[in-house]
C-alpha cells in the first residue's frame, strides 16, 4: 500500500515538474542546453563564478561608477554634546532623539556633563504598543 502510494506521489510530482517547464516564460530543456554549451570555462568564467558564490549581491551590484557623482559632505553641522551608547539594544531612534535634546539643554542651562534618561522614555513607548496591541484584540 505505502509503494503504492509513494509511486503515485512521484508520478504526481514529476508530471508536475514536466508541465511547468512548459509553461510560456518557462526554461525548456532545449533553452538549458543552450545555456551549458554557451559556457566555456574560462578563467574569466570561473573569476565571475567565484565570485557570485562568495560574495553579497548587493556589493556585486553596485555600480562603482554611480558612486563618483555622489557629493558625500555635509553642508549642515548639527552641534552635539557627545553621544550616548545604545549597546545594540535596538532603541537607536530613541538616543538620536535624546541626544539632540541633550545639546540644546546643555546649551541653555550651561550644564557640564548630562545626559537624559533613555529608561523613562521607553518604558512609556512600550506602555503605549502594549496599549496599541490590546486595542487591537
Amino acid at each position: 500500500m505505502n509503494k503504492q502510494i509513494l509511486s503515485i506521489f512521484v508520478f504526481c510530482a514529476f508530471s508536475y515538474s514536466t508541465q511547468a517547464q512548459e509553461v510560456k516564460g518557462g526554461i525548456s530543456d532545449s533553452m538549458m542546453q543552450q545555456i551549458k554549451q554557451s559556457y566555456a570555462n574560462t578563467p574569466t568564467d570561473k573569476a565571475i563564478r567565484n565570485a557570485i558564490g562568495n560574495n553579497d549581491i548587493r556589493k556585486l551590484a553596485l555600480n562603482q561608477d554611480n558612486l563618483k557623482g555622489m557629493d558625500t559632505h555635509f553642508s549642515i553641522k548639527v552641534s552635539s554634546k557627545g553621544i550616548t551608547d545604545q549597546k545594540s539594544s535596538g532603541r537607536c531612534w530613541l538616543f538620536t532623539g535624546l541626544n539632540v535634546m541633550r545639546a540644546k539643554a546643555i546649551a541653555k542651562h550651561n550644564l557640564g556633563s548630562f545626559e537624559f534618561s533613555q529608561t523613562y522614555p521607553f518604558f512609556f513607548d512600550q506602555l503605549e504598543k502594549a496599549n496599541l496591541f490590546l486595542q487591537g484584540i
